[in-house]
This record gives structure tokens, C-alpha cells and sequence, in this order.
């Protein structure tokens, strides 16, 4: 026969439920309470029994901690006896609109008559499972008050007189009333004051802050409310209003020279503040160290990434080394901690992120000493730690709030012999599915007056992201006109070009062109096999591809006599864009398996069932990381299997997931070297050479040769780097090359040719 808190769960409006479970209904008794529990900075009890045949229900309150005197709590609850068998049978006493006053500490307000217990024990009823009956407390705090009396005729050497104190969250407060003014140091302002001024103090402050907002009221007179934030520094330990009423009026309500002052405090929220130092993060692996906590509850909190790109927050309960909770350990007992962390953007306050565990099945159960619960943030990393973030205050400290909005030890049979962790995160599940069920309806209504505007919105969007559209195709359009414009009349000022050399006038350009150009036999032969090869790779590799297009120099069209090559680029569906060596090889030999096998087919057959081949002969296979070559019919052919960005954001994701490799692969920062920064100065040197105005280099910003020293590479290079402008790290000119004074040689050399 026990009665203990079950769950804690946040509702919409700031209610916060309670579950409770009566354990042995059958041999309940007349009062059997539960542990104290704490909501709105007090602490609390249910009390319940049976008495007369009925069932009754009582809630009391204990107060804020030590100092008791004087104090009343107004809140708004209800009690609800659940029917598991069907929840709209369950009984409910009180409302969420009424309020209702606990005068003192110890005082309890409830139903001695809430249920019968013949009908609670009435076979299949649906209170009873397994002969424990569920009831669910909500509470919604309207206001704590404190009021004490105070005298208003102090001598001339006394400036102010304090009240008692009363506690909230284990915390001392006090009211300081100033009869005549607060005394002010600067002595050319006279000290006779006609305003009394009144402040509410907190006693001996720590790491633990508070966003109160409360009323300073003389009972039958004035009342005024103000807001604050108490921090631990001199200057917000006290908040309140220097001309409260005047010092006249004050006497004027007094009684026996004592006046009635209170505070009526209606909304306060305890939360930590840290300035976490990112000048000394090293992401994605090292976010400093964290900050512990031991006001309320001994909590440890740090940055972390769990995925390496976004800023995430873990907690951890008791860290030790006390471990004050350690009994946790082996009981039925888990520490529920409803907590928020609110990344506060200085710059612009409406950009602040918070992220709250309740939203998040299975972050409010603390299970044991050293038990952490990670969440996850929607800031990237680098958008916090760019030096000009707006997250950043000018020392570059990055502001983080830890909000407390109830902690309780919470009670579930369950655990006993259970893995913790699941059966906690399962309830927490249970009631975050109750409360959408709950809430479904108001959505569902909401969804529907809310829908035609957002249609309309929609299209309006729709239309003019069309228009964008149509104005970038148009300008696309119009530039590809003047480049073939521009074109057309370069290659015919090259045309015409011809040089003075030992007295004969020859072509240059032109020439070398002409030779280069293959013959018509070789191109037909070339696309004849791409196509065969394009027609058997759709239909007959195991896996989906998009398309197959003829890249590299047969794609460009680029290809040269007596060299017949086609280059295949085979766009594979749903691949992952990263861990290329995991899983690429895999699918190159795939390909290369198919191949081959086809290519054992005969050529023609006249076995009827033994199907002949579909591809021309092909022979000499050689695979790479991430490519296959083979001969097929005398055609060099290369197949390379990639992603296809094209539905992943195109360039701009293939350069973004480039740059976002893990920190193995990337560039390191360092001195760059000679050879590098040389890189422009080589084609530089290939313009004066050639010596045509019209030629450009142009170096782009996925080209800069500073950002890829070779001696940082994971393998460093031993040869000349020319970068591909597609993929950065990849050096084209590594073969067959020894230093940078040879690729300059070579390519003198080559130049020289193109006049000769």
C-alpha cells in the first residue's frame, strides 16, 4: 500500500502534470500520503484514502523551504481518477479556470468524496490494473504571496527596516521598506525625501538566477509590479521601486505606526547562465570544458556534436564525485528532469534557439549517478564559431540559458529488474502521445481555417519562384549568345593568324586542328559502341541508374586522330555522397563482373537456347579505385560510376560536400609552399607565351591554390600540383612529371609547337 508520483509531464498554457499511482488499492487506508514533490518552487503532497466507502483525494502545500510564516500560494488544479479501459470514463474533480488559495503551509484542499469505492473495485470497471489505481494532478500556478508588517516610525538614525523572510525554491527573501526614501550618497541632493521606497532582496545569492515578475502592494492602497532578473552580482540581488507611495499616504494606512507590505509574486523562473569560451574550441572534436552545477541539484552541462557538424548540449546527472543520488542505482526510482537550453543570439534575440527536453522522448530520465541525456541544437557549428557570429559577445563568448523547470524523483514498478533506460523513455513516449491525442482536434481545426490562406500563399510563392526562374533561363540564354558570338570571331581572328618564321608564312592553329581532327569512320565507330555499351548498362546492371552520358573528350568532342576512346559516366541512383572507398569498389567490380561475362557470350549463335552477346568483343580489363577500362572493338573505353548531384543541389552540393569532408581528408592550415603559389604564375606564363590578348587564365573560387598545400595532404604529393577545379583536391599533373622546372619546360616546348 503505497501512493507515489508515477510521471511528470509540460502541458500547453504552463501546466504541469503530475501521475500518481496507488499501489494495493485493496488495503489503501483512511491517509496515505506521497513524497514530497516540487512544483513552482514549493514543495507539495498528495494525500489519499478511503473513508465511509468513498474515495478522496487531498493536495497540500509545504511551502518554498525553511521560512514558512506568513505566505499563501493561489493555484489553479485539478484531480482526474483514470479509467484505462476507456478514458472518457474517467472522473474528474475541479477545473483550470478557477483558482483556489492555500493560506498556509500545510493546508490541503481536495475531495473527501471523489469516487465510490464499490465502483472503482466493480469487476472490469477500468480503474484497477492490477489492483493499482492511476490519478493524474494538474496545476497551473496563479500567485505566491507574502505580506508582513512593517514599521513606518524609525528614528532619524535609522533609514529603512526589513521584513522577515520567506522562502521560494529553498531560497531566503526579504522586503526592505525605506519610510522615507532611500538615502543618496551625492550630499549636493537633500536627504528629505516625500516618496518611501521598497525593494524585494535575495539573501546570499548563487550561480542559480531568477526571471521573476511580481507586485509590491500596501494592503488597501497601492500595488505596482515590476520585472527582473536576479543574478548573483551586487547590483541584481535587489529589485523593487524607488517611489513607491508617498511617505503620508503610508502613515496615513498605518495602524499603530505598522503598515502592511507584501510581494505577490506571479510568475518566477529559475535558470543558470554560462559564457562558454569558443576561443579555445578546436571542432568537431574538442568544444571546451563544461560547467558544473550544485545549487539544486548536483548537473554537469557541455557543448558537444554528435554528428560532428551541429553545436549540441549534454547534461549530466550527479557527476560526481559524491554522487549524492547513487541509491538511484538499484531502485524503481529515476530522476525526471524537464530541462531547456536556450542559445541566446546577442545580436538578435528573435534567432535565439532553445531546445526542451519534453519535447524529446526519453532526455527527462536520469536513471542514475553519471546518467547523460544529449540534445541536439539546429546551429551548425561553423555558424556559431565564424568569428563575426552574432552568437558571440565582443570577448567571444558564446551565451547559453539551462532552464530547471521541475526536477522529481519519479516512481515507475517497472524498473525493478528492467533495463531503465527503455521503460522510462516507453512512458515518456505514453505521455507525449496522450497529450498529442489531446491536442489533435484543435490542430486538425486550426489546420483547416489556416489552409486556404496557406494555399494561396503557396501559389503566390510558387509564381514567383517561376518568375525567378524564367529571368535566369533568359539571362542564361542571352549569355550563351554572346559567348558564341565572341567565340565565333576569336577562332576567326585565329584563323587568319599567320606567323613569320625563317621566311615561310604558315598556319599556326588552324593546322594543328585540322591534323588533329579524326576521321569520320573513327567518330561513327566511337558512338556506335557507346551506345550499345549505354543500351546493356541500363538494362542488365542490378542496381537503378538515372543515366549514362558520354563524358571526356568524346563528350566534349575533343578527340584526336588514330585514337579512338569513349568515356562513360554512369549515374548511379541513391549511393551515399561520402565513404566513397567503402562502398565504390564494390560497384566497379560489379560492372567489370557484367562485362566480362557478356563479353563470354559468342558473337552469334545458332543454339537457340544459348543467347549470343550484345556488346562487341571486349578484352583487357583494368579497374581502379573507382573505374573500370577495357578494349571493345578496338575502342578504349572507361566507365565511371559516380553520384548524380543533380538532384543533390548540383555544383554547389558537389563543392559544399567536398569541402565538408571529415578532418582526415581535409587541408590542414600551414605555410604554403613555393610550388603552390607558383601554380597561377604557370598559366600566367602560357598567355604571355602564346601571346594572344584575348587568352585568359581565370582562377575561381574553388581554385585557390593557397587553401591545398601538398605537404598537408594525408598522402603528400612528391610531384608538380595542377588542381581540378571540379574536385580541389585532385592533382591532374602527378604522372610522368618531376618538378615544377620540367612542367615549365614541358610546357615551353609545348607551346612553341603550336607556331611551328
Amino acid at each position: 500500500m503505497a501512493l507515489r508520483l508515477h510521471n511528470t509531464r509540460l502541458l500547453d498554457g504552463g501546466i504541469c502534470c503530475f501521475n500518481f499511482i496507488f499501489e494495493e488499492f485493496s488495503n489503501i487506508g483512511a491517509n496515505v500520503y506521497s513524497r514530497p514533490f516540487f512544483f513552482a518552487g514549493s514543495r507539495w503532497r498528495l494525500q489519499g484514502g478511503v473513508k465511509g466507502g468513498q474515495f478522496g483525494v487531498f493536495l497540500r502545500w509545504h511551502g518554498g523551504g525553511q521560512h514558512t510564516d506568513k505566505v499563501k500560494c493561489k493555484i489553479r488544479f485539478s484531480v482526474e481518477v483514470i479509467n484505462n479501459r476507456d478514458p472518457s470514463s474517467s472522473v474528474r474533480a475541479g477545473n483550470m479556470t478557477e483558482s483556489d488559495e492555500f493560506p498556509k503551509v500545510a493546508f490541503g484542499i481536495g475531495w473527501s468524496k471523489l469516487l465510490p469505492v464499490e465502483e472503482i473495485e466493480r469487476p472490469n470497471s477500468g480503474f484497477l490494473d492490477d489492483n493499482s489505481l492511476f490519478l493524474e494532478v494538474r496545476c497551473c500556478m496563479v500567485h505566491f504571496l507574502f505580506e508582513d508588517k512593517l514599521v513606518i516610525n524609525l528614528s532619524s538614525r535609522t533609514s529603512y527596516v526589513s521584513s522577515s523572510k520567506f522562502s521560494l525554491y529553498d531560497e531566503e527573501w526579504y522586503l526592505v521598506l525605506y519610510p522615507k526614501g532611500e538615502p543618496k550618497n551625492d550630499n549636493s541632493v537633500s536627504q528629505k525625501q516625500e516618496h518611501a521606497s521598497v525593494y524585494l532582496h535575495r539573501e546570499e545569492p548563487g550561480v542559480l538566477r531568477f526571471k521573476a515578475t511580481y507586485s509590491i502592494f500596501v494592503r488597501g492602497s497601492r500595488e505596482v509590479q515590476v520585472s527582473h532578473h536576479f543574478c548573483n552580482n551586487n547590483a541584481s540581488i535587489a529589485f523593487g521601486i524607488e517611489k513607491f507611495a508617498r511617505t503620508k499616504d503610508l502613515k496615513a494606512v498605518s495602524n499603530g505606526g505598522l503598515v502592511s507590505i507584501g510581494v505577490k509574486i506571479t510568475s518566477i523562473e529559475p535558470y543558470y547562465y554560462f559564457g562558454f569560451e569558443t576561443q579555445g574550441w578546436s571542432p568537431p572534436n574538442n568544444l571546451g570544458e563544461g560547467c558544473s552545477i550544485n545549487d539544486v541539484f548536483p548537473l554537469f552541462l557541455k557543448p558537444c556534436s554528435d554528428d560532428k557538424k551541429m553545436l549540441d548540449f549534454s547534461l549530466m546527472f550527479d557527476p560526481g564525485p559524491k554522487f549524492e543520488h547513487a541509491e538511484l542505482e538499484d531502485s524503481a526510482y529515476y530522476m525526471k528532469i524537464l530541462w531547456s537550453v536556450n542559445v541566446v543570439c546577442i545580436k538578435d534575440f528573435n534567432r535565439s534557439v532553445t531546445v526542451n527536453s519534453w519535447d524529446i522522448a526519453g532526455q527527462s530520465a536520469f536513471c542514475y549517478s553519471q546518467d547523460e541525456m544529449t540534445m541536439n541544437t539546429t546551429l551548425k557549428l561553423n555558424e556559431v564559431l565564424n568569428p563575426y557570429s552574432p552568437y558571440l559577445d565582443d570577448e567571444k563568448n558564446l551565451g547559453v540559458r539551462l532552464v530547471i523547470v521541475n526536477a522529481n524523483e519519479v516512481y515507475d514498478p517497472l524498473l525493478i529488474n528492467s533495463d531503465k533506460h527503455s521503460v522510462a523513455k516507453l512512458r515518456e513516449m505514453k505521455a507525449q502521445t496522450k497529450a498529442a491525442v489531446e491536442n489533435f482536434w484543435k490542430v486538425q481545426l486550426d489546420e483547416v481555417y489556416s489552409e486556404k490562406d496557406r494555399v494561396i500563399a503557396d501559389k503566390e510563392e510558387e509564381i514567383a519562384t517561376k518568375e525567378v526562374e524564367l529571368n535566369q533561363k533568359e539571362a542564361a540564354i542571352q549569355a550563351l549568345e554572346n559567348e558564341i558570338t565572341e567565340s565565333n570571331e576569336y577562332l576567326a581572328e585565329i584563323e587568319s593568324t599567320v606567323d613569320e618564321i625563317d621566311g615561310k608564312k604558315v598556319s599556326s592553329i588552324k593546322d594543328l586542328v585540322q591534323e588533329a581532327q579524326p576521321h569520320e569512320e573513327e567518330i561513327s565507330k566511337q558512338e556506335e559502341v557507346a551506345e550499345k555499351l549505354k543500351a546493356f548498362l541500363m538494362d542488365s546492371l542490378p542496381f537503378s541508374v538515372s543515366r549514362i552520358l558520354v563524358v571526356g573528350a568524346a563528350g566534349q568532342g575533343t578527340t584526336i586522330k588514330g585514337y579512338k576512346e569513349v568515356e562513360l559516366a554512369v549515374f548511379v541512383k541513391d549511393l551515399p555522397r561520402t565513404e566513397h572507398k567503402s562502398w565504390l569498389p564494390a560497384i566497379v567490380f560489379t560492372i567489370k563482373t557484367l562485362l566480362k561475362q557478356e563479353g563470354s557470350k559468342p558473337t552469334e549463335s545458332t543454339d537457340e537456347n544459348q543467347k549470343s552477346s550484345s556488346l562487341p568483343p571486349c578484352s583487357d580489363f583494368v579497374t581502379t579505385s573507382a573505374s573500370v577500362k577495357f578494349k571493345c572493338d578496338s575502342v578504349d573505353v572507361t566507365l565511371d560510376p559516380i553520384n548524380d548531384w543533380e538532384q543533390m543541389g548540383g555544383y554547389i552540393g558537389l563543392y559544399k560536400q567536398c569541402f565538408s569532408q571529415p578532418a582526415d581528408a581535409q587541408p590542414l592550415g600551414g605555410e604554403q609552399s613555393q610550388a603552390v603559389r607558383a601554380d597561377k604564375d604557370v598559366f600566367l606564363e602560357l598567355a604571355d607565351m602564346v601571346g594572344d590578348e584575348s587568352l585568359e587564365v581565370y582562377w575561381n573560387e574553388y581554385y585557390l591554390a593557397e587553401e591545398y598545400p601538398r605537404e598537408n595532404y594525408p598522402v603528400p604529393f612528391q610531384f608538380p600540383i595542377v588542381q581540378d577545379p571540379a574536385i580541389p583536391t585532385h592533382n591532374v599533373a602527378s604522372d610522368g612529371l618531376e618538378d615544377w622546372a620540367q612542367f615549365r619546360r614541358e610546357l615551353s616546348k609545348w607551346v612553341a609547337k603550336l607556331t611551328l
